[in-house]
């Protein structure tokens, strides 16, 4: 084909468009014709979208990664919903209308301008109703306080002889020799690096995936979560906080999950049997995991939501006033997923109340009190607070050094050291949980800067005359001396020894014949806080 007849040929193409000419390589090289007129049409079908929104009423704003706009209503006041309003959308929003005259009018309305809350930063609300909303804000302190379950601090350890946590900076021989201890307590526990524990998942756990996947498209789970929540259920199952089969008709198995959130771990044991449920959460959340519960007739389900801190709810209280007179009787699960940093020492003090507590006459089972066991995943141990922290005598016997003049101050500074360690194992600087980490590759530097980064760091190390003054100073001096592969292995090994000592004290405080353990109840692969704090009896 010769030149012209090519040219002919490119007139033909769809749209009227020439064809574009091509590089060396054989790629089509896009001229500037092209790309104007690829951007006038992302430009139209944007505003195409923007007029249909506003002519429908919902938000105008564009979202570029799926071709089309929020599907929120809008505020009276505005073409955008209360999420996406904002000083650049106002502007953008004067040089927009539509027919109907919708827009104008919202535009002659008096701007509001929106705030954080002064009780939520995590939401905002109009600046002209901030009175109004903090007297109905869930976050509202009052309104918690109004619960007839609210008892301040009645889940808090409550130890005195550790002082208001004011904390000794250590020295770096001190937080050596803890590590040292750390790699000693953990070599010595021949389940601490054992594999996950494989526990038989009841087949009629399936409903949990077949009933959540399927509910709509908003659904906030995953097979990752699913998974870690039927293993958790299936432990308490096998430990015989949950009925078995011949006994789903007969027992209610009453269950309070702590930091509950929207409550999908309360939903996988209400799929293996327990007909009554607490959920403990200081939140409001869309999606929960009710709205999938006692929707057969059959089901003679009671479940109470009661909102508030965990340190603050008196389980007791809930269990005797808030759930039917039949469920009196029965022996309570305390479980919880990811419970992050002092909400499982709440949960574990919770749970030593209702060991505590004398069980009715009418009780069955086995157990102590009201309780008859608890299932934890323990997550976010940098978040652990020393003056709350259930097992702190552990720690004082096998980890801390020793030392002739101990104090408080100096134990809380040691355990501020333990507990911000322990994020190195999550931390992501030493490659992926689980795996081997690689070592970084020097970068080749020229001779001369070599010498001179040697010479900077000599003349660093002479005039350093004086010891860490904070304690991330401490852990800075300490990170240098360790490798990525071994900041991930103190990491991990910190974490085990926290749970180690709630461990201990729920062996010591939840009553003779308690039986506690931390499992791996799933891999690595699925959740890097894959340990488990599961008490029988």
């Amino acid at each position: 084909m010769d030149d012209a007849a090519s040219g002919a040929a490119g007139a033909l193409l769809p749209g009227g468009a020439a064809r574009c000419g091509k590089s060396r390589g054989g790629h089509r090289r896009r001229s500037p014709d092209d790309a104007r007129r690829v951007e006038e049409d992302a430009r139209r079908r944007r505003e195409a979208c923007i007029r249909a929104a506003v002519d429908a009423n919902t938000c105008a704003f564009y979202l570029p990664h799926k071709n089309r706009c929020c599907r929120l209503a809008a505020t009276s006041d505005s073409q955008y919903c209360g999420a996406h309003q904002s000083p650049e959308n106002d502007k953008h929003e004067q040089g927009t209308s539509n027919s109907n005259g919708q827009v104008a009018e919202r535009q002659s309305k008096q701007k509001r301008r929106r705030v954080p809350c002064p009780l939520d930063p995590s939401h905002t609300i109009y600046e002209d109703e901030v009175q109004k909303h903090v007297l109905v804000c869930p976050s509202n302190k009052h309104r918690q306080e109004a619960q007839p379950w609210y008892r301040q601090g009645i889940n808090r350890l409550g130890d005195a002889s550790k002082g208001s946590g004011e904390h000794q900076v250590p020295t770096l021989d001190d937080v050596r020799v803890m590590l040292r201890n750390v790699e000693a307590c953990f070599a010595a526990d021949t389940s601490a690096s054992a594999a996950p524990t494989e526990v038989d998942v009841p087949p009629e756990a399936g409903r949990i995936l077949s009933t959540t996947s399927t509910s709509s498209q908003n659904e906030p789970t995953d097979a990752r979560m699913d998974a870690q929540r039927l293993a958790i259920a299936s432990h308490m199952r096998q430990a015989g906080m949950l009925p078995p089969p011949c006994e789903m008709a007969e027992r209610c198995y009453p269950c309070v999950e702590v930091g509950a959130g929207r409550g999908y771990l309360a939903h996988a044991c209400y799929v293996l049997g327990s007909r009554a449920l607490v959920l403990v959460e200081r939140r409001a959340y869309r999606f929960k995991a009710e709205r999938f519960m006692g929707k057969q007739e059959t089901e003679n389900i009671s479940l109470v939501r009661a909102r508030g801190d965990a340190a603050d709810v008196d389980i007791g209280f809930v269990l005797k006033t808030q759930l039917p007179p039949s469920t009196q009787g029965e022996r309570v699960a305390v479980c919880g997923k990811h419970l992050c940093g002092v909400a499982t020492d709440h949960a574990l003090v919770a749970a030593s109340r209702l060991a505590e507590t004398e069980a009715p006459k009418s009780a069955v089972g086995v157990g102590v009190g009201r309780l008859s066991g608890v299932a934890i995943a323990t997550c976010c141990h940098h978040a652990c607070s020393y003056d709350e922290f259930v097992g702190v005598g552990y720690l004082r016997e096998k980890i801390f050094p020793p030392t002739h003049m101990n104090s408080v101050a100096r134990e809380c500074g040691l355990f501020e050291c333990l507990k911000r360690v322990s994020s190195w194992a999550v931390d992501g600087s030493s490659g992926q949980h689980g795996g081997a980490p690689q070592p970084p590759t020097p970068p080749i530097l020229p001779a001369k800067r070599v010498a001179e980064d040697e010479a900077e760091a000599e003349a660093e190390c002479n005039v350093r005359v004086t010891a860490p003054s904070t304690i991330a100073d401490v852990l800075r001096e300490v990170s240098r001396e360790l490798a990525p592969a071994r900041r991930l292995e103190l990491g991990t090994m910190i974490k085990w020894v926290l749970d180690e000592a709630r461990r201990r004290w729920c062996e010591a405080t939840l009553g003779n014949g308690a039986h506690a353990n931390v499992v791996k109840y799933v891999s690595s692969e699925v959740s890097p806080e894959n340990r488990l704090l599961l008490v029988k009896y």
